[in-house]
């Protein structure tokens, strides 16, 4: 599983986003696959910026198809309909040290 750290260097939620999908632009052309993005949660506890601005845009490209499953960390559980799928579609990843363990930081996606 390809992973992307955007809490690195500490950007702005606008940088972050442009660093994601750079990164994700690059993956899809090397023939996807899954890929965990590292986002955090915030320092304030309450969800940060970062997180939710690439939340907003998973969900958009998740919609328009251009990504093919999306499932934020709380959700990477092997009870979630879109973790199975893409469970089944990377079987590998079953052994995930996130799986299972409501994650606020990360979001998982198949490219």
């Amino acid at each position: 599983m390809a992973i992307i750290n955007l809490e690195e260097g500490k950007p702005t939620a606008e940088v972050a986003k442009k660093m994601m999908i750079a990164s994700l632009e690059r993956i899809k052309k090397q023939g996807g696959g899954p890929v965990k993005i590292i986002h955090g949660y915030g320092s304030s506890g309450q969800g940060g910026a970062i997180r939710i601005a690439v939340q907003k845009s998973l969900a958009l490209r998740c919609a328009s198809g251009w990504v093919k499953a999306y499932v934020p960390g709380e959700k990477w559980e092997i009870f979630n309909d879109e973790t199975r799928r893409i469970l089944d579609m990377t079987p590998g990843i079953r052994q995930d040290r996130d799986l299972g363990r409501s994650n606020l930081g990360i979001s998982i996606i198949f490219l």
